[in-house]
């Protein structure tokens, strides 16, 4: 008899909102979308929230010349499964 071992998925927040989110889809290399050009970063904070590490999406802006937050997400421990995860 096959036995699957459960999942073990470990607490996290995921924070974006809609006008974010339609960043994030204009970024798509195969249109010819005003951010399909720009890369994503991604970067690790470990003192926003006690117990917790915040991995962020930026991206360029060109209109506004800035980084801008595409996304955070609120982890316990910065690994490979959690980067995974958040893609």
């Amino acid at each position: 008899m096959y036995t699957q071992e459960p999942c073990q998925i470990l607490p996290h927040v995921f924070k974006s909102s809609k006008h974010t989110a339609e960043l994030a889809l204009s970024m798509d290399r195969d249109q010819r979308k005003f951010l399909s050009e720009e890369c994503a970063f991604f970067d690790v904070k470990h003192n926003r929230c006690r117990g917790f590490k915040a991995i962020t999406l930026r991206t360029y802006h060109p209109a506004r010349r800035k980084l801008i937050r595409l996304a955070v997400m609120d982890v316990e421990e910065e690994n490979s499964d959690n980067l995974t995860n958040f893609q």
